[in-house]
């Protein structure tokens, strides 16, 4: 098995990686470039690809892998039973999972909660897409601790779910994404358990903060309804790399 990662994997990723018996490639390149990389070595070796995004030409894959990630959603509905959360925040690189959960609750959930979606800022591949109305490919993708959000162009079949499914998308800064890991693995005294995570997994959870602190946002937290009763379910996505 061949795993290619971009450049800033975290080095606890790769060696998890090889403990399971992966030959990874720790690419020089971003994730998309890693991706390209990956399918032309994959042609000339006659490999089977393996991946969550999908191009034209090689989407049945992606697609069972989005299928699955509507399990994760399943066993939410199960524990929140008659009183489904009002907000969904998940985060997005090539926004096959954010795909996945607003397909699910376009069809499963009912009443539907509004579903939003996390990215970096200067990666904000699906914000960018949304506000062109079209899937828009960045020119060029920041530096980000979200190494795993960092990605120019969304998913040709996760797009089409998101242009429909998604109310808003929020771009993050590390400053917040940073505060978010923090407030995971630090909660509030009570029955919350401590998250360990890094900074794309607490993504969704520092797009909660800019949607109800940024004064810009007030106009989107008016039209979802955000107040101190709102119930917002966010993923963690990601263990703690450091």
């Amino acid at each position: 098995m061949h795993v290619y990662v971009p450049v800033g994997t975290a080095d606890a990723r790769v060696a998890a990686l090889r403990a399971e018996g992966a030959d990874v490639v720790v690419t020089t390149v971003g994730y998309d470039a890693a991706v390209r990389l990956m399918a032309q070595d994959s042609a000339a070796s006659g490999w089977t690809i393996v991946s969550d995004t999908a191009w034209d030409g090689y989407e049945e894959i992606p697609r069972w892998i989005m299928a699955g990630y509507t399990r994760l959603m399943d066993e939410a509905a199960g524990q929140w039973g008659d009183a489904p959360p009002d907000v969904v925040i998940v985060q997005a690189g090539v926004g096959s999972l954010a795909g996945a959960v607003a397909g699910w609750l376009e069809h499963v959930a009912g009443p539907r909660p509004h579903f939003i979606t996390a990215e970096p800022i200067g990666s904000a591949s699906v914000l960018t897409s949304l506000e062109a109305g079209r899937r828009i490919t960045l020119e060029s993708c920041a530096p980000t601790a979200m190494v795993g959000l960092r990605s120019a162009e969304v998913s040709t079949i996760a797009w089409p779910v998101l242009a429909s499914g998604a109310d808003a998308a929020i771009a993050v800064n590390k400053v917040l994404a940073d505060e978010a890991i923090a407030r995971l693995a630090h909660p509030a005294p009570g029955d919350d358990v401590a998250i360990r995570t890094a900074a794309s997994g607490a993504a969704g959870l520092a797009a909660l903060f800019a949607l109800v602190r940024d004064p810009d946002a007030e106009s989107l937290r008016d039209s979802l309804g955000i107040g101190p009763t709102t119930r917002v379910m966010l993923m963690v996505t990601e263990g703690q790399t450091a």
